[in-house]
């Protein structure tokens, strides 16, 4: 049996048999382990429902990515992983972050966001940037961590209730970034000191795109159009939907929303510079009210 590496992503303990890019390296988590990843036969029995490369029996869950690997999950604190004969490991270690690692969060009863998460300089608390894929989230964290700010994660980040409190988790070692919506990500590894392993939200930024003149002022988004922000920015929707928690995930939306400030920030296509600013100046702003 291959023996287990420990790692620490989603602000919990992972021992895994297969590579967590992203996730943070340390031996002395393995036993002491949230969750166990090892290599093994992803059978998932009569299904109950299929939704896409989604199969559910009872409360288990089989994604299965044809010609790469099937990853099963029995349970939220373990994961099977069969890849398949010939497959590349390194592209099975990329869906088990992209989707397999998601999947039991979204098991776990956490909201999975497509965002990127920073925290600003001097603060102990994040700001989530989420959008489609290609606009530019990654980008934008980039630039703004050579300002200072600090990683949380990056393409998916997970969001729960602490305290009464919004608080996100993610991959927080590794940046990854594109040139457009159908090139290669190319993977950055994040220095010790630069990552956060999981913190208080402070705000969530939706970003959207215009061909044409950007406004100058980002727009907070309130009641109904805040819910629907969170809905629609949503990591592998699918994967709620099959496992029956629509109804849940809609109530934790209306949580979030009574204290969580959701703003809309247009962007001129390819303007990562002004981007950049109008978030550095939500950064600003938001901090500046919370302190008065």
């Amino acid at each position: 049996m291959t023996a287990l590496s420990g790692y620490r992503a989603y602000g919990l303990n992972i021992a895994s048999e297969f590579e967590i890019p992203g996730g943070i390296r340390s031996e002395q988590l393995v036993h002491d382990a949230d969750i166990i990843i090892r290599r093994g036969i992803a059978a998932i029995g009569i299904a109950d429902a299929v939704n896409g490369p989604y199969t559910r029996n009872g409360s288990a869950l089989l994604f299965d990515a044809t010609g790469v690997a099937r990853y099963f999950a029995p349970s939220p604190d373990q994961l099977l992983v069969e890849p398949y004969q010939g497959s590349d490991s390194r592209e099975v270690c990329e869906l088990l972050i992209a989707t397999a690692l998601p999947m039991l969060m979204w098991m776990r009863g956490g909201i999975v966001l497509h965002a990127a998460g920073i925290a600003p300089v001097g603060r102990n608390e994040a700001i989530a940037i989420a959008g489609p894929t290609g606009i530019g989230k990654s980008t934008l964290a980039a630039g703004l961590m050579q300002s200072g700010a600090k990683l949380v994660g990056d393409d998916s980040l997970c969001l729960t209730m602490r305290d009464n409190e919004p608080v996100v988790s993610g991959l927080s070692a590794m940046l990854f970034q594109s040139n457009g919506p159908n090139s290669l990500r190319t993977a950055t590894e994040i220095p010790l000191d630069l990552q956060v392993d999981n913190t208080r939200l402070s705000a969530l930024v939706i970003l959207r795109i215009t061909d044409g003149e950007a406004p100058k002022a980002q727009r907070r988004l309130q009641s109904a159009e805040a819910i629907e922000a969170i809905l629609q920015n949503r990591h592998r929707p699918k994967i709620p939907a099959i496992l029956g928690l629509e109804a849940a995930v809609f109530q934790q939306c209306i949580l979030h929303c009574r204290t969580l400030p959701i703003y809309e920030l247009t962007m001129k296509r390819g303007d990562i510079a002004g981007s950049q600013q109008h978030i550095a100046s939500i950064f600003s702003d938001h901090f500046r009210s919370v302190r008065q």
